[in-house]
């Protein structure tokens, strides 16, 4: 199974075109956005992916019109976050801002990997 993750797009839409062409070019199964897509048609753009979208709202999604439907169109999955999720038998967490990530992990020891984003930096932690 090969994960593509995303976060923060923040409506820049040539990169989130780029971002989808490394997604299909790499054949990746899944696509994880983990928050602050921004607008909805931003989010349809994601309709152009051969694999499926899993997202979770960001901060700068909550009050934005429209995800919602554009998620129901294209069968994506958009949930509040923390979203806990099972793919290829891994059980993953899905969030945005990291607050309560530690205290989430001690609760359920279960999940094999948490993706998150709202930092704008790359982290790598086991």
């Amino acid at each position: 199974m090969i994960l593509g993750v995303v976060s923060d797009t923040h409506n820049r839409v040539s990169n989130v075109e780029e971002i989808i062409d490394i997604f299909n070019s790499n054949q990746v199964d899944y696509v994880i956005h983990t928050g602050d897509i921004t607008r909805a048609d931003t989010l349809d753009r994601f309709s152009r992916l051969n694999s499926k979208l899993i997202a979770v709202l960001g901060n700068n999604d909550l009050e934005e019109l429209g995800l919602r439907e554009v998620s129901e169109i294209h069968d994506f999955i958009l949930e509040i976050p923390p979203f806990v999720t099972d793919l290829g038998g891994e059980k993953i967490a899905i969030f945005h801002e990291p607050d309560g990530i530690n205290e989430f992990i001690k609760n359920n020891s279960s999940v094999n990997y948490v993706f998150h984003g709202h930092t704008h930096r790359y982290r790598n932690e086991k």
